[in-house]
């Protein structure tokens, strides 16, 4: 039997790998010796109909603007950057939201045809909707 101090401190532990990940997130997306212009990676969800996929990243506090979208028939890259707003701060004691530069590329199950698909901003997500090639309803 697992006492419930056992299982406290397994969950302490994870959230504190969770704010050290996140922290040296944060490291590389301020130092300019990374290299590196992907500095977070959003969520995303990716689901289908049997006509159409649809494409939700959680993009909350990037500016519509600061976005891009390329679709091909076989995958979608989201980038674009979040950054800090502009408060005058002379400390800060916690910093647990990512920024920087993003970028994510997401292979599709079959074919879509860029032409007829779409964005929209909704609630702090991207939604794309991607019209498969033929209606394809199984490509796998």
């Amino acid at each position: 039997m697992i006492k419930k101090s056992i299982i406290r401190e397994f969950a302490m532990m994870e959230r504190q790998m969770g704010r050290m990940m996140r922290s040296m997130s944060m490291v590389s997306a301020i130092s300019p010796m990374t290299g590196s212009r992907s500095s977070w990676s959003p969520p995303v969800d990716l689901g289908e109909t049997a006509d159409e996929f649809f494409l939700m990243m959680e993009v909350a506090g990037v500016a519509p603007e600061k976005l891009t979208v390329i679709l091909d028939r076989h995958s979608v890259t989201v980038s674009g950057l979040r950054a800090m707003p502009d408060f005058p701060l002379t400390r800060l004691h916690r910093m647990e939201i990512e920024q920087g530069h993003f970028k994510r590329t997401i292979p599709l199950p079959c074919p879509v045809d860029p032409e007829n698909s779409s964005y929209a901003m909704e609630n702090g997500l991207i939604v794309i909707r991607m019209v498969k090639v033929n209606g394809r309803s199984n490509c796998g």
